[in-house]
């Protein structure tokens, strides 16, 4: 739990939506992209539930706050189910799984609920003078050491900053052609609603000029004052970047009443 809200907070979860995502029609979308790339248009959301998840599992640690803890962590993993069940995300399993982990670990104060898991299981009662399931100091220091450092080592590597070339650009003079230059290396050419996505490495970028690598194929994206060029396979296509700055989805907007959201005075 304290892994998934360090995710959330930090960005490794949920990260910055990509111009492919932006360009495309709500039609488009599947259930479940449709919910990530909701999710990760609210800094609100993931700075809550992520800072929930964190509570839940460090109070799980100390005896005195256990079952409040417990009560988080289930309260939360019961929602994680419903939207992996309502949108088809491919994590049901291990999301039922910990939702199992923690529905059983209520077993330690209930005996009627783990006599209904699993019968003729011995219960152990957790108290404060005897507790053989009571980590050690050290070990508990250790774990909160080993979750500092990987949140710190995950932020370093990764950043919610999209690179300045990480651009969508139309091909202009053709019609529904497109490329997306994605932050993570790929380019993805959209020609009439069909999509195709190469990997590539960078060789070179400046303000003026990206040069990367895919496969076999060195290209370009080159600008002056006044136009931008996409140079592949020794052709040369004019580009221009399509703006997303000012779409809906992008305003960090907040309304207290439909009138409002309408926009109506």
């Amino acid at each position: 739990m304290v892994k998934y809200g360090l995710d959330k907070l930090i960005g490794g979860q949920f990260n910055i939506v990509e111009g492919n995502l932006l360009h495309k029609e709500l039609k488009d979308f599947s259930k479940d992209l449709l919910l990530w790339a909701t999710l990760q248009s609210s800094e609100l959301f993931n700075y809550v539930t992520g800072g929930v998840e964190i509570i839940g599992g460090l109070f799980i640690l100390n005896t005195y706050t256990r079952k409040l803890g417990l009560l988080v962590c289930t309260t939360s993993l019961l929602f994680v189910v419903l939207l992996n069940f309502s949108f088809d995300i491919n994590v049901k399993i291990l999301s039922l799984y910990l939702l199992a982990q923690s529905i059983y670990a209520w077993g330690a104060y209930y005996k009627n609920l783990q006599n209904l898991l699993l019968p003729r299981t011995e219960i152990i009662v957790l108290d404060k003078e005897s507790s053989p399931h009571q980590l050690n100091k050290w070990v508990i220091s250790f774990f909160l050491l080993f979750l500092i450092s990987e949140g710190v080592i995950q932020h370093l590597s990764s950043t919610k900053d999209r690179p300045e070339w990480a651009k969508s650009y139309e091909v202009i003079g053709e019609n529904n052609y497109f490329i997306h230059i994605h932050s993570d290396a790929f380019i993805i050419e959209e020609k009439d609603g069909v999509f195709e996505s190469n990997a590539f490495q960078v060789l070179n970028a400046t303000p003026t000029k990206l040069r990367f690598k895919t496969t076999d194929v060195v290209q370009l994206i080159l600008s002056d004052s006044t136009s931008i060029y996409w140079v592949k396979n020794q052709d040369t296509l004019e580009i221009e970047v399509i703006d997303f700055s000012h779409t809906p989805y992008l305003q960090d907007d907040f309304h207290w009443t439909t009138e409002g959201s309408l926009g109506v005075k």
